[in-house]
Order: structure tokens, then sequence, then C-alpha cells
């Protein structure tokens, strides 16, 4: 008996002790919280882009009862150019819903061809999560430069609509 109480205070004292010093600790971000402090404006080439969003469930009568999953999409706008710079692209979406990420590969919109000069680029996603409607989340999209240079770039308090 006596042998037991010991292994238990010498098990026990090195995790109180462990949990004590690491509260004391400063706690790794999250995903969420690294993603959410990306910029609403990054300037690549000398061009600074923004992101516009639109995010939405189709409820309309010949979907699902709960509606279908979240589908997005994306618009990269120049500000201080006519143009975006030649050879970028917008591969990825993070979106957020409080501490819930969803990401998937970008992909062009219908058979469009897109040639440069581009004036804005247009991407979309499909089958997310069953989030909202009427929620707001955060939306980051990594873009790719044509030295192959990531970048994130964010959309804050995004509504997810409902279509009827």
């Amino acid at each position: 008996m006596k042998t037991i109480i010991f292994f238990l205070v010498c098990g026990l004292i090195p995790v109180i002790l462990y949990q004590s010093c690491s509260q004391n600790q400063k706690q790794p971000e999250s995903a969420a919280d690294i993603l959410k402090s990306a910029r609403d404006t990054v300037s690549i080439s000398g061009t600074d882009i923004t992101l516009n969003t639109y995010l939405w469930r189709d409820f309309m009568p010949i979907s699902p009862p709960e509606g279908k999953p979240l589908r997005a999409t994306i618009s990269l706008q120049p500000v201080n150019s006519e143009n975006l710079p030649a050879g970028i692209d917008a591969t990825k979406i993070y979106i957020i819903n409080d501490s819930e990420i969803w990401s998937v590969e970008l992909k062009p919109f219908g058979e469009l061809a897109e040639e440069a000069p581009l004036k804005k680029l247009e991407r979309m996603a499909e089958n997310g999560p069953k989030w909202g409607p009427g929620i707001n989340v955060t939306v980051v999209v990594e873009i790719v430069d044509e030295q192959g240079k990531s970048y994130l770039l964010r959309a804050g308090e995004q509504p997810i609509h409902k279509t009827v």
C-alpha cells in the first residue's frame, strides 16, 4: 500500500509542476488565429490587391431540406493599378468560422479563358460545410505570384447568404 502511495505521489508531483509552469507560458496561436492575422491588402509587384467574396448556401425547392453545402466565389482586384500583376493566381481558400476552418483548392469559373492583362481574377470553391446561413465568417485566400511566392489575403466578417 505504501508503495502505491509513493508511486502516486511521485507521479503526480511532476504533472502538477508541469501544469503550473505551462500556465505561465504563452500558448501557441491556433491556425485560425494565424489565418485571421493575414492582411486585407497585399502588395505584389507594386500592385495593391484586395479580396471580394460572395458565400452562399442553396435552399431552393429542389435542394435538400437542410440546404446544399457552402459555396464561395472570390475576386482579386487591383487597388492602385488598372491590372493585376502578370502570373498571379489564387490557389486555395480558407473559411474560418470561430475556431473551425474549411480549406480547399480554388478552381476557375467555368470555361472562361483568362487573358493577360487581368483586371480581376475570379475563382470558386464548392462542397463546403453546412455553416449558416446568416452568420459571418473570415475568408483567407492564398495567392501565388509569378516567382512562386505565397501571400495570404483576408476578408473579415463575410456573410453567408441563403438562396431560396
